[in-house]
């Protein structure tokens, strides 16, 4: 009985600006104030007090995924910077590799041009030792 009278007791501190319908009637036990409640009065108290308890676990909750949705967003915005600089990155490497092969490409039109230039005076030159040859010969 006393635990339930000090359960009451702390009950009605707590909730004192909630309960104002809640009036208990005040006894002096050895000159200390008790508060005593009837039944319909420790029943609605009881309720208000689990109705806290709930309400305090909710909002935990939410204080929780509010934080875990914080924290993905963070995480999400460095996901998405980092594949933005992948994709710069990657950008400028398709840059670099077709301005080397459009190089290359020159490069070799070029040592086919000299090649071609190459065959035509080494042509030009063995039918130039032909012809001085012959007629060297017919000399």
């Amino acid at each position: 009985m006393k635990k339930l009278l000090l359960f009451l007791v702390i009950a009605m501190q707590s909730y004192w600006c909630i309960s104002q319908d809640l009036k208990p009637i005040v006894q002096l036990i050895k000159n200390e104030k008790h508060f005593c409640f009837n039944l319909e009065q420790s029943r609605e108290i009881a309720l208000r007090l689990e109705r806290g308890k709930y309400q305090d676990s909710i909002v935990r909750r939410l204080d929780f995924s509010i934080t875990l949705k914080d924290s993905l967003l963070v995480k999400k915005d460095s996901v998405v910077s980092r594949l933005r600089l992948q994709n710069l990155n990657l950008m400028s490497v398709s840059e670099n590799s077709n301005e080397q092969i459009l190089f290359l490409e020159n490069q070799l039109k070029f040592k086919n041009q000299k090649l071609k230039q190459g065959k035509f005076h080494k042509i030009l030159l063995g039918g130039g030792l032909l012809i001085l040859s012959g007629i060297l010969i017919a000399n």
